[in-house]
């Protein structure tokens, strides 16, 4: 068995099941400064696998993510944080009006981390009162 890879489509070929059915990219396990072993082990520890400039796979860190990816993290996470407190503003909860008010706060807060000076990187997240 003998190991390839192409940068072109970002694979691994193994010659006993592709046998020459490979694109023409690929490069040899031999040559790569990394082994197969060693490159899936990186991807393991939230690394990638690309090709470098000659064709050869290295491992590199994932790129930072996008404000928007960022928002769009943040609007879910905030989503879930307001789930996790729906059914305390339900009108049959036995809440007391004090509690409930408390609640309506935070779900509010949730609601305003969009206009933080820092949003979407650095957020500064309320505590859930039900967690206090």
């Amino acid at each position: 068995m003998s190991m390839f890879y192409s940068k072109s489509n970002n694979a691994f070929y193994d010659s006993d099941i592709h046998g020459t059915n490979m694109p023409n990219d690929v490069k040899k396990e031999c040559d790569w400064a990394l082994t197969h072993k060693q490159l899936l082990i990186g991807q393991g520890l939230n690394q990638r696998i690309i090709g470098d400039a000659n064709g050869y796979p290295i491992l590199a860190d994932h790129p930072a993510p996008t404000n928007d990816e960022l928002a769009e993290r943040a609007k879910w996470k905030r989503e879930q944080l307001l789930s996790a407190t729906d059914y305390l503003v339900v009108g049959d909860y036995p809440i007391s009006a004090e509690k409930l008010a408390i609640v309506k706060k935070y779900r509010q807060l949730l609601r305003d981390i969009t206009e933080q000076s820092g949003f979407p990187v650095v957020i500064d997240w309320p505590i859930n009162p039900m967690d206090e």
